[in-house]
């Protein structure tokens, strides 16, 4: 998706609608633009958020945000009801208190950005604690959407291939540019153009990913993992999702940022 849309979209909000704060880890930014409200529950717009991994890229990302489809729900919903959020430094906590007939969970989501070794290195990692506040056991169906805009020349030669359960890399041969995205534990994934992926999880029918598109490209890049959740009253499960980016075709360095990342959590 091309970031001017992406622009227009926020500058189109309202201020009473508008809930979005800025990371920040060496000479890398996150510009989180969280999900709020009735319109990004069953909307579009949940996610609208930048990631400049500094040095001489642009903005890479168009959205990335969580949705999900509890007990007896017939469509999948954004993280919406938010509660409380805060951003300092590296870091940014938001609380969400969802609902519906039959089951009501908290989701704790924390969002860390670490700045690699060399110019235009950069992660960030999002943490997500459940816990069913409810009284019977929660199956929850829990989704983590991605839109890429890799390099600087836009994002329709992008390519991607699944290297492991759970690892995507993603790159574009135009620009050099290489990201890992990472959903460990994920049931199943989808990559497909955009805006497909997301309109699966935005209308009114039950969406379940089944490992398509790989490998993907050349096109215009989305794509999500899916968890399959069982949790019992009162307990918590949590979910970890990450994307990392380097301005070169090397997974490997990619993945020795991840390492690094990880320690520091």
């Amino acid at each position: 998706m091309k970031r001017f849309l992406g622009l227009a979209i926020l500058a189109a909000m309202s201020p009473l609608g508008f809930a979005a704060g800025t990371i920040t880890a060496g000479d890398a930014t996150y510009f989180v633009d969280s999900g709020l409200g009735a319109t990004d529950r069953t909307g579009t717009g949940a996610g609208n958020s930048n990631f400049d991994p500094g040095a001489v890229w642009v903005d890479q990302l168009f959205q990335n945000w969580w949705w999900f489809r509890g007990p007896g729900d017939t469509r999948e919903f954004a993280l919406s009801n938010r509660i409380s959020e805060t951003y300092s430094g590296n870091t940014g906590n938001m609380l969400y208190r969802e609902s519906a007939a039959g089951y009501s969970f908290d989701a704790a989501l924390n969002i860390q950005l670490f700045d690699g070794a060399n110019n235009g290195e950069a992660a960030f990692y999002w943490t997500v604690v459940i816990t069913n506040t409810g009284q019977s056991q929660l199956d929850l169906a829990l989704f983590n959407y991605l839109d890429l805009d890799l390099g600087i020349t836009g994002s329709t030669a992008d390519r991607a291939e699944l290297l492991a359960p759970g690892v995507m890399r993603i790159w574009d041969p135009t620009d050099l540019t290489t990201a890992i995205f990472h959903g460990p534990g994920a049931t199943f994934f989808r990559n497909g153009v955009f805006a497909a992926n997301r309109l699966t999880l935005t209308d009114t029918a039950i969406t379940n990913f089944g490992n398509e598109g790989n490998p993907f490209g050349p096109g215009d890049y989305t794509g999500g993992w899916q968890w399959n959740l069982s949790i019992a009253p009162g307990e918590s499960v949590t979910v970890y999702e990450s994307l990392g980016l380097v301005p070169e075709p090397s997974s490997l360095a990619l993945l020795g940022l991840a390492a690094f990342a990880l320690r520091r959590r």
